[in-house]
């Protein structure tokens, strides 16, 4: 992995860059900058850097207290939001393509809100970027687990019930839950706790530059159509047979959505 320095603190990446042919760009190419989700890391796009790697630049970042990436003062969804971008332009990107899972996504909606000139686009994949009713309960349901004395005996049990779904990779499910639950809690906690305060539920509809959303179940909490409605530059789409980890377990459907999200930008041409 790549690191850059801020304020003493190391943020870890992968940049295909580094790699002798890899993930070379050409013409109005934009470099794709995945932000993974919730106590998880870069891991979570193994398979998006594999596969976009042939023809873009791709970015993966460790967000702050995540995987390798030194912890930092706080994690509010604005902070990720603003250290994303402050890689971007420590790397010298020309407006990225963000593209987020689950709390990740929330992060790219963020950025693209508030550095509208130096955000090309965005994808959102199952990320809760509207207010939905329970889901507040649901997430302050899920806080209290991981602050209180139960996490490790009953962490890992409730995320493989709430992020899975039956069609998923059983192994595969157990895996993941239990690295989620290496993330501090120190971290992990506020980390959460930002999912629920974070004020900008409707930051979707500030954002002016086109927008991919990918949810797994129509008029659950990551469905934004209702809000979307009225917005030409969000799209909406839905994946079938998996859990939240959507960008894992069917990843040829989303690798899919994102090549011809990206075909449409202007002056963007695939190579894929």
């Amino acid at each position: 992995m790549e690191s850059a320095t801020r304020d003493g603190r190391a943020l870890r990446y992968i940049d295909t860059a580094s790699r002798a042919g890899d993930g070379q760009t050409g013409g109005d190419q934009p470099t794709l900058v995945f932000v993974h989700g919730w106590s998880c890391d870069h891991h979570s796009f193994d398979y998006q850097l594999e596969h976009f790697a042939r023809s873009y630049r791709v970015i993966a970042p460790d967000l702050r207290g995540h995987g390798a990436s030194d912890p930092a003062p706080s994690y509010e969804i604005s902070d990720f939001a603003e250290e994303v971008m402050w890689l971007c332009a420590q790397l010298q990107l020309d407006r990225p393509v963000l593209i987020g899972h689950s709390m990740g996504g929330m992060v790219v909606v963020e950025a693209a809100a508030a550095y509208p000139d130096a955000v090309r686009a965005a994808v959102v994949l199952d990320s809760p970027v509207t207010d939905f009713p329970g889901m507040r309960a649901g997430v302050e349901g899920q806080l209290a687990l991981f602050a209180g004395p139960n996490r490790l005996s009953e962490g890992a049990p409730y995320l493989r019930n709430v992020l899975f779904g039956p069609y998923d990779d059983e192994r595969r499910a157990n895996s993941i839950a239990d690295a989620m639950l290496a993330t501090p809690p120190e971290v992990a906690v506020p980390s959460l706790a930002s999912v629920i305060e974070w004020p900008e539920r409707r930051r979707l509809l500030e954002c002016d530059q086109p927008i991919l959303c990918v949810h797994v179940a129509a008029g659950g909490p990551t469905d934004p159509t209702p809000l979307a409605k009225d917005r030409p530059n969000v799209y909406v789409a839905q994946t079938f047979g998996s859990g939240h980890f959507i960008q894992i377990e069917v990843a040829d459907q989303v690798n899919a959505m994102i090549e011809r999200f990206l075909s449409t930008l202007p002056a963007v041409q695939t190579t894929a």
